[in-house]
């Protein structure tokens, strides 16, 4: 499902605009998680989201399902991972 009706396609966009549109996806499906969970203290929330969602712990969560995923969805973690972030990450 898409919230804007623009024709865009994902194929047409940047390495890092479809990594920022699936940190966000993945972000919020981890808080959704984590809400469920019974969680309802905002800071417990935002500190295990935030590990959660982390690279290092996006990378290790990949490794799970690497060998789900067909040919053409590793295609596109491949392009993804191999885009150039200037960006250094917290620790």
């Amino acid at each position: 499902m898409r919230l804007l009706n623009d024709e865009c396609s994902p194929k047409m966009m940047s390495t890092q605009s479809l990594s920022f549109i699936g940190d966000c996806v993945y972000s919020l499906l981890v808080r959704e998680r984590l809400c469920c969970e019974g969680i309802s203290k905002s800071g417990k929330l935002h500190s295990l989201s935030a590990k959660k969602v982390k690279a290092q712990a996006q990378a290790r969560d990949f490794k799970l399902i690497e060998h789900m995923l067909t040919d053409s969805e590793l295609a596109v973690y491949k392009r993804g991972r191999n885009a150039y972030n200037n960006n250094t990450p917290k620790t």
